[in-house]
């Protein structure tokens, strides 16, 4: 009998004898949330000042940023929820021929280490981080402060940034205010999380702890053949699944993009300077 959906195979994990096996065999458009060209400012004069140029010029170059890493974090957000798909409907025949062809004395704990999904994931959380910095240095515009990125502060995920933001005055940044309270949110909803998960990747050098591929367990005396349904979906410590994991934060991290653009600049100015841009 497979283990039941309420099992919670971290435990099973550490308490059983492992079998693991490794397997060795574009989505949403960034340009489209961040365009350059909305904060894209010419002087009145014929003969621009070399210091405005270069201001503006390092603007577009983080817009820019800003743009790519969106559709790389969203496009492998979207993958990693594919790769997970397209390795269930494969139906694992080739990994189950490999199961004991006689009933097992004990349990054992079983992990099918597929790398499509574990590096589509790793990369992804990865993706997300580096885009979260790009995202924080936009803020160096307006407040005229160079922002290494959405840094740890004495443990607080992006606490860096909210001091900086708390230091800051509302006349140069109108919605300093309202930017605390959205990060503040986001960091409850699924910042933390998400970058919790990836210092884990980075900074320890090792496999994710909080992260389990497709998996089973082999039941002591079982005689009927496993099949794909005896397959559990790869999930993460806290229980959901990874696919899941995904769908709910990739409308979160689209949310979060389109508030935080529009409080740092507001449509209205996006708009007057495109149109300026326009006619140049």
């Amino acid at each position: 009998m497979s283990p039941p959906l309420s099992a919670d195979p971290f435990k099973l994990k550490e308490g059983l004898p492992k079998i693991f096996f490794e397997m060795g065999e574009g989505e949403w458009d960034g340009h489209g949330v961040f365009n350059s060209n909305e904060y894209y400012v010419r002087t009145s004069s014929s003969a621009p000042d070399e210091d405005h140029i270069q201001r503006v010029q390092a603007m577009r170059d983080r817009v820019e940023a800003c743009a790519e890493l969106y559709s790389q974090t969203t496009t492998m957000c979207g993958h990693t929820i594919k790769e997970i798909t397209r390795e269930r409907e494969r139906g694992f025949a080739s990994n189950i021929a490999k199961f004991p062809s006689r009933p097992t004395t004990q349990s054992f704990f079983v992990e099918f280490d597929y790398p499509s999904v574990r590096l589509s994931f790793q990369f992804a959380l990865v993706s997300i981080k580096s885009f979260l910095d790009a995202l924080s240095k936009l803020l160096e515009g307006p407040l005229e402060k160079k922002i290494r990125g959405f840094d740890r502060r004495e443990g607080n995920v992006g606490g860096e940034v909210l001091r900086i933001l708390r230091n800051s005055t509302a006349t140069v940044l109108p919605n300093r205010e309202e930017l605390i309270t959205l990060i503040e949110f986001h960091k409850v909803e699924w910042i933390d999380e998400v970058v919790n998960m990836r210092d884990g990747i980075v900074h320890e050098r090792d496999k994710i702890k909080d992260f389990i591929n497709f998996w089973t367990t082999l039941e002591p005396g079982r005689t009927h053949p496993y099949d794909r349904n005896d397959i559990h979906y790869p999930v993460l410590s806290n229980g959901e699944r990874v696919d899941q994991f995904f769908q709910r934060v990739l409308p979160l991290i689209r949310k979060f993009t389109l508030a935080f653009r529009d409080l740092t600049f507001p449509p209205e100015e996006r708009k007057r300077n495109l149109e300026t841009h326009s006619n140049h």
